[in-house]
């Protein structure tokens, strides 16, 4: 493959809240780049958080340039989730508009546990050498291992095309009928896991490139549906011009969150019983 990183301007876009424990190695993952000769810039989104998140972003900001940090407190009056992070999304993406560029890449990354284990600098550079010569692409999603867990970011022909948040929202009262739902998320994980490398009309898995010029082309809150994923229609819209898809690509992986991997009924429902004496403890 020619080596085509001297040529490269690549954008992260992210929301942060309370992650300061993995946080650094995003900061590192930024500076492997630099050093590795692509034009690198990083708006971070950041409200509301209670640990060292705002002072580790500010200080990366300070002495990084091309590093900045985005106020996105006008999420924290929006009480439905989905609405809140693509708006917040909506927010980082208006803030680094100046930078959208006709031949240029962004990556949209979580920065909380997925980061445990970060891709490397070669699978951003990768992907983008992919979109560059793969107009049937419209970006290229994360996988995890040791299984794909971002179930409801993803939609795929004869894999997973409907959606599951509405029945997570009514099952969840129902230790019973919540598991059941979650059988049929770790159903489509284990597919998936099985199946890296597959085409989709949507998938997220904690990172995802894009074309500048097509990501800046839309926003989120402009094709935001209630109960879906933000990035569900978000990414059906890019695929629909076009005809294209979304690569899960094997070479850009990084850790699942232990939470989300498939488990069976007796560590399900202890993991649910630590979960609700924390915050019982926490009151």
């Amino acid at each position: 493959m020619i080596d085509l990183s001297g040529q490269r301007r690549l954008l992260f876009l992210a929301l942060a809240r309370d992650c300061e424990e993995n946080l650094p190695r995003f900061v590192d993952l930024f500076d492997q780049l630099r050093a590795a000769d692509i034009s690198v810039d990083a708006y971070i989104g950041e409200n509301g958080s209670t640990d060292g998140t705002r002072a580790i972003l500010e200080y990366a900001a300070a002495n990084r340039p091309g590093f900045s940090v985005v106020d996105t407190s006008a999420m924290a009056s929006i009480p439905s989730r989905l609405h809140r992070m693509a708006v917040g999304r909506d927010i980082v993406a208006a803030a680094a508009h100046d930078l959208a560029s006709s031949d240029g890449f962004v990556a949209v990354i979580d920065l909380d546990t997925v980061l445990a284990a970060p891709p490397s600098p070669t699978a951003f550079i990768d992907s983008m050498d992919n979109l560059e010569v793969k107009p049937e692409l419209a970006g290229i999603s994360a996988s995890s291992e040791p299984y794909y867990y971002d179930i409801l970011a993803f939609r795929g022909k004869g894999v997973l095309e409907w959606n599951l948040q509405p029945a997570l929202d009514q099952a969840r009262r129902n230790p019973i009928a919540y598991y059941l739902v979650h059988r049929q998320i770790y159903a489509a994980q284990r597919k998936i896991t099985k199946r890296v490398g597959l085409i989709c009309q949507s998938a997220f898995n904690g990172a995802c490139v894009y074309r500048s010029r097509d990501y800046f082309a839309q926003t989120y809150t402009e094709v935001l549906r209630p109960d879906v994923c933000e990035h569900v229609p978000f990414n059906e819209a890019l695929c629909a011009r076009g005809d294209r898809g979304i690569l899960v690509s094997p070479q850009l992986r990084l850790a699942m969150p232990a939470e989300h991997g498939p488990v069976g009924p007796m560590a399900f429902y202890l993991d649910r019983l630590r979960k609700l004496l924390r915050g019982y403890k926490g009151r």
